[in-house]
């Protein structure tokens, strides 16, 4: 009995804990960080718009991905965050599902990419790129 109760403990606990592999800077949503950015500082002209620091790494944001790969991420971010396609093309989602801010650009550096969301409604995908120190770093 001993055992059991031991194991259901540690099982309890255990699946409390969340891995937050971002700083408390940055919020984080199902695994995608994310950070609140004015539009006027976004671009499309391939250069690095923003920088994600790291404590031991640095990612840079910028170089935009087109279609089709870019309508597949923005769909990748809108169902890890709970959302579904309905059959006439809009997306809907439980009660519980996260809701992605306008102004914020959602970030997964496993995968690459960071998708803006433009305050008017529409999304940018992005690279995310690990930056290689130099010598001078």
């Amino acid at each position: 009995m001993k055992k059991l109760l031991t194991l259901f403990l540690l099982t309890t606990f255990l699946s409390c804990v969340t891995y937050n592999y971002m700083p408390d800077n940055y919020g984080v949503v199902k695994g995608w960080g994310y950070k609140e950015i004015p539009p006027s500082q976004v671009t499309t002209s391939g250069a690095t718009f923003y920088t994600v620091k790291l404590s031991t790494k640095s990612y840079s944001i910028g170089g935009k991905i087109e279609d089709p790969d870019a309508t597949f991420y923005y769909n990748t971010l809108m169902q890890e965050f709970g959302w579904f396609k309905k059959t006439n093309g809009n997306w809907g989602a439980e009660y519980n599902a996260e809701r992605v801010k306008d102004g914020n650009v959602y970030f997964d550096l496993k995968r690459g990419v960071a998708v803006y969301m433009y305050p008017k409604g529409t999304f940018g995908v992005f690279k995310a790129t690990l930056d290689i120190p130099t010598e001078e770093d």
